[in-house]
């Protein structure tokens, strides 16, 4: 289980040039070569080196997860990056996942100073999104959900809150848009029905980036509506390591803060205590950290 970790570097391999014994390192999810054709095309999620591993992942052969006290990581000179000392745990560790990808929905969403920005989803991935999004100059961004401590959280991020248990969210958001709904939609659930609702939503012309990871291998998608909308669709696995590096300084500089999400931290010896209350929505919880 998990592959979103980081730490202290302990030993080294023969191979191992550029990293030391005793850097404190983050590591992206994905698990890439960083030769092959797909790393040189800047895709290491589709390394064929690795077969589109990713720690503890379904696809390709399969690597321990990072929620262990110690961890081998391949590729370790391409893979691992230095945390800057003054950068905590907390804000590093979301670089090597859920911040990147929030931060590629973004970007992929071709936000414009102005824009109006809608959010699907105020989980971990989500409430990222609105951070990230912020720093392309919209005018506003929606905070979509039905979880009430999560939208307290993204109001707190400076989204507005829309509850989908009030109404039907598109309807909402074309009636706070003047019927003209959101410039931009980003869909971090991975379901098929917010993907759906997010097309729905959409303003004509507008733009959809889906970041949410499907556990359908197929369903339904309203190509009518997305054809006579000329929109914009973009979707897919983020490449983190692509990002870990161009937003550290964002990080260290407090233009994003990630550490914000994190409602728990627990020993390692706890992690089940943590996804049952991830799970049950209990205790408010939005995002548990493990430390070994």
């Amino acid at each position: 289980m998990g592959h979103e970790f980081m730490g202290i570097v302990e030993e080294l391999g023969s191979a191992v040039k550029a990293v030391r014994a005793g850097d404190r390192v983050v590591v992206p999810f994905s698990i890439s070569c960083g030769g092959c054709e797909w790393c040189r095309r800047r895709l290491p999620t589709q390394c064929t080196t690795t077969g589109r591993a990713v720690f503890r992942g379904r696809f390709g052969k399969v690597f321990p997860g990072g929620q262990a006290e110690r961890i081998r990581v391949p590729f370790a000179d391409y893979l691992c990056e230095r945390v800057p000392p003054t950068m905590t745990d907390d804000d590093a560790l979301f670089l090597g996942d859920i911040l990147s990808t929030a931060y590629c929905c973004a970007e992929n969403g071709g936000i414009r100073p102005g824009d109006v920005v809608a959010v699907f989803g105020a989980g971990p991935v989500g409430l990222l999104a609105m951070q990230s999004a912020q720093l392309f100059g919209p005018a506003r961004v929606f905070a979509v959900d039905r979880v009430d401590y999560r939208l307290a959280l993204a109001a707190e991020l400076g989204a507005e809150p829309v509850n989908v248990d009030t109404s039907d969210p598109a309807e909402q958001l074309r009636a706070l848009t003047d019927g003209r709904g959101p410039d931009v939609v980003l869909e971090c659930v991975g379901h098929e029905t917010p993907f759906t609702q997010a097309i729905q939503a959409v303003r004509a012309g507008g733009a959809v980036s889906s970041v949410g990871v499907y556990v359908e291998t197929t369903m339904g998608f309203p190509a009518r509506e997305a054809f006579f909308k000329d929109l914009s669709l973009k979707m897919g696995i983020c490449n983190a390591r692509n990002y870990i590096t161009p937003l550290l300084p964002l990080v260290e500089r407090k233009k994003l803060q990630p550490a914000r999400i994190i409602t728990h931290t627990m020993p390692l010896k706890d992690t089940p205590h943590g996804y049952a209350i991830f799970d049950r929505k209990e205790d408010r919880a939005i995002k548990v950290m493990l430390k070994p």
